[in-house]
């Protein structure tokens, strides 16, 4: 930092080849060389101007050790570009426009620069000899570190930085919450995985069961069926001869049963036979 606070002041003190711009001399200046060193102290300054609004208000070492460093490097810039313009106001505004345009100051870097010279600005005064001999440079820095456009950077850095900060963890939440739905369906395909498999598993358990039982139950059967084959006549003729002698011993209980009814029954010898012994009981019965 010493080093380009160096080289800033040696450039801006040395003349180059003059040329002139709205009638004034800018043969001291070099708008490359501030551009460059511009570039290398604003991300310093803006780390700094964080660091003293994290301070404690009632820290006032932390504020102290913060802003020294700040002032110091402020104090060597103003200085230099001051000096350098001989104090004129409307050269330092010209002169500030060119550095900040510069290729190297882009992005933030060029916001910040051009926040600098607007306050830079509104600092000066119409007379060149107080610019030049007169000026407050260390409360001037001290206005831009505490309430000025320095202060109002750090703020916004700080809720920059937060912002960035919960856009992470909710990042991080919402891929944890990620990966644990992930892992949560990984867990549920892989059980009804282990269910189907489980369920294919016992239903082939019971097929075989059923095909067994079936084979057993068609054995049994067919030890059945040779056995009762085993156990009836071996042709139909001593079927036949069977039924036959059934029959013939139906027919001779027939026959006897008819024989017993007839010999049950007393038949009359003759129709005449009866009426005269009709007759002969009346007779009897008169008498």
């Amino acid at each position: 930092m010493t080093l380009l606070l160096g080289s800033l002041a040696f450039a801006m003190g040395t003349r180059s080849v003059s040329h002139f711009r709205r009638g004034k001399q800018f043969g001291k200046m070099n708008p490359e060389m501030v551009a460059h060193t511009l570039s290398a102290v604003e991300g310093k300054w803006l780390t700094e101007a964080v660091a003293f609004t994290q301070c404690n208000t009632s820290d006032a070492a932390c504020q102290e050790d913060t802003m020294g460093e700040f002032k110091k490097s402020c104090q060597t810039v103003v200085g230099a570009i001051i000096q350098s313009s001989n104090g004129d106001k409307s050269a330092v505004s010209e002169y500030l426009g060119d550095i900040c345009e510069q290729p190297e100051l882009h992005s933030w870097k060029k916001s910040f620069c051009s926040n600098f010279a607007d306050a830079l600005n509104g600092v000066l005064t119409e007379d060149n000899y107080v610019n030049r001999d007169d000026l407050p440079v260390d409360t001037i820095c001290a206005n831009f570190f505490t309430r000025g456009f320095l202060n109002k950077a750090a703020k916004e850095e700080v809720a920059r930085v937060e912002k960035e900060k919960q856009a992470a963890i909710a990042a991080q939440e919402e891929e944890a919450k990620k990966e644990s739905e992930e892992e949560a369906a990984a867990h549920a395909a892989e059980a009804k995985e282990r269910q189907a498999a489980a369920k294919a598993e016992a239903a082939k358990a019971a097929a075989d069961v059923a095909s067994k039982m079936r084979a057993e139950a068609k054995a049994k059967a067919d030890e059945i069926s040779n056995a009762t084959a085993t156990q009836s006549s071996p042709d139909s003729s001593n079927t036949t001869e069977v039924a036959v002698n059934s029959s013939a011993s139906q027919s001779l209980a027939a026959v006897n049963s008819t024989s017993s009814v007839a010999n049950s029954t007393v038949v009359p010898e003759s129709p005449a036979q009866n009426i005269t012994e009709v007759v002969n009981s009346n007779a009897s019965a008169s008498k």
